[in-house]
């Protein structure tokens, strides 16, 4: 096949970007087919380990629809984990085979573990802890604590938190609770 362009892709070895009548895909050094040719865009989630360095880094890929990008997440294997529905995505770790996932939909963001949907879409942001295995969430300008089951760790009533190693400050109207 004639491909319109050929690149390397940034945070990702062995692989090669293709565009192929204006679409892009990904292939392997070996020729295999990762990802066809059908989106507008396409890059790496920029997963490092210390130990894989980026392969287990996944993809993400954008389609253009009346002009404005919706947005899906492929694994490094080829698996279509999110379909092309969000304004966002954004991924934290990997807890050994899973992947944490924070998607928005317009100015709301909910959570995912691979395609299981954990938070729904009703969040301002969401941000992930790796050292506590935790999630900070904002809702109505509120902040909480969260677990990445949804279980709550501290409500979502406090005006900021922030996170300090093991240590967790609520602040409320000038107030700091630490937990």
């Amino acid at each position: 096949a004639q491909f319109d362009e050929i690149e390397s892709l940034e945070y990702r070895e062995n692989v090669l970007l293709l565009k192929y009548n204006g679409k892009y895909g990904i292939i392997n050094l070996r020729d295999s087919l990762i990802i066809k040719n059908m989106y507008d865009t396409i890059k790496s989630d920029t997963y490092y380990e210390e130990e894989t360095d980026y392969k287990k880094s996944g993809y993400i890929v954008g389609t253009a629809e009346n002009n404005e990008y919706k947005y899906g997440y492929i694994d490094n294997r080829g698996n279509e984990i999110l379909q092309n529905e969000y304004s966002q995505i954004e991924r934290f770790i990997n807890n050994e085979d899973d992947i944490y996932l924070v998607a928005f939909k317009g100015d709301k963001a909910g959570f995912y573990i691979n395609n299981k949907k954990i938070l729904e879409h009703e969040y301002e942001d969401i941000y992930y802890d790796n050292k506590n295995k935790c999630l900070v969430v904002q809702k109505d300008s509120k902040q909480g604590v969260l677990d990445v089951f949804g279980n709550v760790i501290i409500n979502i009533e406090y005006d900021n938190i922030s996170i300090l190693g093991k240590y967790i400050n609520a602040y409320k109207k000038n107030e700091v609770e630490s937990i």
